[in-house]
């Protein structure tokens, strides 16, 4: 089944894209903007804002109460190590007053199209906002901002607006305005920056040059994951997943609805001498409920860190340059095939 681009390309050389940078339709009347803008200052002004920079693989209770030493904390959308025995509740994992407000442990209620601005949303909807608790991150894509502005009160629970974006950005790929926008600046891991170019967004204000450049680079990257699969060029099928290898750097959710014979993909990123392997289920794959973490992936990938669905072994430093990727492929597809065969 070959997939089929939208009926609007987004071109990043189209010049009414450019435009419409500029243009853009407010999500939200002014005086709701100016509100946000108001609470998000307090809330930076409050202290209760931890980021745990640079992003590691692997944060354990002890990382955080070496910043905060007692008293409860919300950490925003990292998996903090050893919680799947904690108090698992409909908004996260509870332990040693620690809130996780994560979706990425492997316990039943997590292995769903669920993300942790979905478990932000439940919590203040059934708890209210806790205007004390120091709130940590320790990455700025959609799903980490948006979590952690809904937790801080800053945004409000709406499932609509917000819940669709994680849900695009996480799991989906699909276009969505919000997701685009705070998923393409998540390299900047620069919190004020997302959360500004947010608010623009909101209230249809043009972006500024750092944020409409990012913003550009995420659109011709989902064209060109539309062009790779159209084309089948750098993809090699096998019986369960689709290798793609490419030398740009493309977000591995936009592949997820364009091989629906396939359970997975293998999207395999070498630049400037540095490999990394991204594996993601497929649309087919998630609604059969596969698991990831069934596969082991870690004994064929050292590094390997994700949830059920997705992950990469990018955090810890990629592949070894001696790998072979298609062996590793194969190794992959033929877990796939002793599993769910």
């Amino acid at each position: 089944m070959q997939p089929s681009l939208p009926a609007t390309s987004l071109n990043p050389d189209n010049q009414d894209l450019l435009a419409s940078l500029h243009t853009a339709i407010p999500l939200w009347a002014p005086h709701e903007v100016e509100a946000a803008r108001a609470r998000f200052e307090s809330f930076l002004e409050s202290g209760r804002l931890y980021t745990l920079f640079p992003t590691t693989s692997k944060v354990t209770e002890q990382d955080i109460r070496a910043l905060v030493p007692e008293g409860r904390v919300f950490a925003c959308d990292f998996y903090v190590q050893g919680f799947e025995d904690g108090h698992i509740k409909d908004s996260g994992i509870y332990k040693n007053d620690i809130f996780n407000i994560d979706h990425h442990a492997d316990v039943p209620s997590m292995r769903q199209i669920i993300s942790s601005g979905t478990l932000a949303i439940r919590h203040v909807k059934t708890h209210g906002i806790d205007n004390t608790a120091p709130i940590f991150i320790n990455h700025t894509d959609a799903d980490s901002i948006l979590s952690s502005l809904i937790m801080a009160g800053v945004l409000p629970p709406d499932e609509a607006l917000f819940g669709t974006a994680v849900i695009a950005a996480d799991h989906t790929g699909e276009q969505n305005s919000i997701a685009d926008l705070l998923q393409s600046l998540d390299n900047k891991r620069n919190y004020l920056l997302s959360v500004k170019s947010l608010f623009a967004l909101l209230a249809g204000d043009p972006l500024n040059a750092d944020a409409q450049a990012e913003l550009l680079k995420r659109y011709a990257t989902r064209k060109q994951a539309y062009d790779i699969a159209l084309n089948e060029t750098q993809i090699t099928k096998l019986e369960n997943i689709v290798l793609i290898e490419t030398d740009q750097k493309i977000a591995g959710e936009m592949f997820t609805q364009l091989f629906q014979e396939h359970l997975a993909i293998l999207l395999v990123e070498t630049i400037k001498n540095k490999t990394v392997c991204k594996m993601r289920l497929t649309t087919k794959g998630m609604g059969r409920s596969l698991n990831l973490h069934d596969l082991k992936l870690h004994e064929i990938l050292p590094g390997w860190g994700g949830r059920w669905n997705a992950g990469s072994n990018n955090r810890a430093g990629g592949c070894d340059p001696s790998f072979h990727i298609i062996d590793i492929a194969h190794a992959i597809d033929a877990r796939f095939m002793d599993k769910y065969s």
